[in-house]
């Protein structure tokens, strides 16, 4: 502590209190040469504001002609806090006025040449996460008119087994027979969650094997007993099984044909 540097800090007019403040600290840490070491911690303390405040008021106080600055390093290279060299008289007048040159004195071997103090904003860290679907899924979201939120039926889908997602592709065009009013179809995210693609696909079977079981020898399905389809709109595949044709759309389906 420098008596004679921290009563002359009481006299300077250096043009606001917190910039005063900071100086007094610095006078208060000096040597009798007015050379001292705070940390920006440190003044931020003793003025009561923050970091920046204080890098922006010591800048002030070099370009008024209070202190100099220069930087310091450590042997591995790395930095440390600034050394602060008071040059105001002890009347608390700058000898240096703003509109002269100021220039360093010669670094020492522990010294860092001065170097003005350039304020940096930080760089925008913030990085936008971006959803990668599979193509499998891409084409499941198609299929099914892009209902509901994609991100959430992602997760869910995520969550099937691969035997299930081939199973929903095929059962999407049976529930869209179903359901045809697409406002009272379940969002995607659900009709994968409780996997509802397992009783349309269950539901759309039985309906096969019935249509096989009413069909007469004449290959037409008796008019009394039409269910909105007629033979030619099923194939049957290697196992023997009566599947439904992709593409099949009924303009009349009959009140109840997939009621559970």
């Amino acid at each position: 502590m420098s008596f004679k540097w921290t009563a002359a800090a009481f006299d300077a007019k250096v043009g606001n209190s917190t910039a005063k403040l900071i100086l007094i600290k610095m006078a208060d840490n000096a040597n009798d040469e007015g050379e001292c070491w705070p940390s920006y911690k440190t003044l931020a303390a003793a003025a009561e504001c923050s970091r920046r405040t204080v890098i922006n008021q010591v800048k002030k106080l070099q370009d008024r002609g209070y202190i100099l600055s220069e930087k310091r390093e450590r042997n591995d290279g790395s930095t440390t806090s600034n050394m602060y060299k008071l040059i105001y008289n002890m009347n608390g007048q700058p000898l240096h006025p703003p509109s002269e040159t100021v220039v360093a004195p010669p670094p020492s071997e522990t010294v860092a040449p001065l170097e003005p103090i350039i304020y940096e904003p930080p760089e925008n860290k913030k990085s936008i996460k971006k959803n990668s679907y599979s193509p499998e899924f891409d084409e499941c979201w198609k299929l099914y008119g892009r209902k509901g939120v994609k991100s959430e039926a992602w997760k869910q889908w995520q969550k099937l087994e691969h035997n299930d997602h081939t199973q929903v592709l095929d059962s999407i065009e049976y529930y869209f027979l179903e359901q045809p009013t697409p406002q009272y179809r379940k969002d995607l995210e659900r009709y994968l969650k409780y996997k509802v693609f397992e009783s349309v696909m269950e539901r759309a079977d039985n309906k096969c094997l019935n249509v096989n079981e009413q069909k007469p020898e004449t290959g037409n399905v008796p008019p009394e007993r039409n269910i909105g389809y007629s033979s030619d709109d099923f194939y049957q595949d290697e196992a023997g099984n009566c599947i439904l044709k992709p593409g099949i759309h009924k303009d009349q389906i009959q009140d109840g044909l997939f009621d559970d």
